[in-house]
């Protein structure tokens, strides 16, 4: 088997790329030209792995006409992990990088002559906006979001499920809130629930005034769902259905998050916890003088919609197709979780 990576440099490729090595005679890794001396320095140690230059934001994908012509003739499947990911990215970039990057990719794809899979990586935000249960097969809407960033991969989303590439079959992967690793909580930048954890760090040392007052406000609905996964069980699950897809529908659709889904309040009741502050986690609405406060202590106002976010995700697809990949647990992460980040923070100062 061969395969085409897009996207390989970024915090899930160079954790995914060692797990699959030896499932494929040849893995491709599009890389663009200023990026590659470092991937020559971070895969130069395997034989089956050929770096070939390019970028999904070129319409012809490839700089070099040898190896797209490789490429087309050889690949059985394109897993496309590139993308921009900033929850605060204007609208331009958004739609350069999660909607034109897709469509370049699946034109490539339409050119290949032995594609069987096209693998295309999303996010469970695209249907943020929902409430209740949220299956994996229930119809995209084109719903206006709060932010550009998930609009744009919304959109990207609509494209992989409305362009036809032949019998190719398409598998869209929707991961939850990607998080540090399990053993070392590693992660590369502050976002999402590394907000609340660099604004909880900053309370520590007012730790007896918080347990004074008993309760710890924050804005956010009561069942506002937080669903976390660690960046090694992404890899691992991402692995594992590449290397061993479904062979029945045209398209499927899974979400990549646990099958126990804590919410926003919980997380940072566990936090406390760890951090060892004793106080009650009191859910508040949210106004204009709270969306302003959580501005002036670092939390950005596009992350505000998803702490009043009520959906739950199924993962009755995920379970029924791949039952045997194992499940994680968030609560036992978190103490990890609390110290990459303290790491990350303490490595930036």
């Amino acid at each position: 088997m061969k395969l085409l990576i897009t996207g390989s440099s970024g915090f899930i490729g160079k954790r995914l790329i060692p797990m699959i090595l030896e499932d494929y005679e040849t893995i491709y890794l599009l890389i663009r030209p200023k990026s590659v001396p470092k991937a020559i320095e971070s895969f130069a140690n395997y034989s089956n792995v050929k770096l070939v230059e390019g970028d999904i934001l070129s319409n012809d994908v490839f700089l070099n006409v040898e190896d797209l012509s490789e490429v087309v003739e050889n690949i059985d499947s394109i897993l496309h992990l590139a993308g921009g990911y900033d929850l605060q990215m204007n609208v331009l970039d958004a739609y350069t990088h999660n909607v034109v990057g897709v469509q370049n990719t699946l034109e490539l794809a339409r050119k290949c002559k032995r594609l069987k899979y096209f693998h295309h990586v999303s996010t469970y935000a695209v249907n943020a906006h929902k409430k209740g249960k949220v299956f994996e097969a229930d119809r995209l809407e084109n719903y206006s979001h709060h932010d550009h960033y998930t609009r744009s991969k919304l959109q990207g989303e609509i494209l992989v499920h409305k362009t036809h590439i032949g019998d190719v079959k398409k598998r869209i992967y929707r991961p939850g809130i990607v998080v540090g690793d399990t053993l070392e909580g590693s992660i590369e930048k502050v976002d999402g629930p590394y907000y609340f954890l660099n604004f909880l760090f900053k309370l520590e040392k007012h730790k007896q005034i918080i347990e004074k007052l008993g309760i710890f406000p924050i804005p956010c609905s009561k069942k506002a769902s937080l669903p976390l996964i660690p960046v090694d069980s992404l890899c691992t699950w991402l692995a594992h259905a590449i290397v061993s897809p479904t062979q029945d529908q045209v398209t499927k659709t899974y979400h990549f998050v646990g099958k126990e889904q804590i919410n926003l309040r919980q997380f940072v009741e566990m936090c406390l916890r760890e951090m060892e502050i004793e106080c009650s986690v009191v859910p508040v609405r949210s106004n204009f003088l709270l969306r302003k406060t959580l501005q002036k202590i670092g939390i950005p106002e596009q992350l505000i919609f998803y702490m009043f976010s009520e959906a739950h995700y199924s993962t009755r697809q995920r379970r029924t197709d791949f039952g045997e990949l194992k499940e994680f647990s968030i609560p036992e992460s978190v103490p990890t979780l609390i110290k990459g980040a303290r790491d990350y923070l303490k490595d930036k100062k």
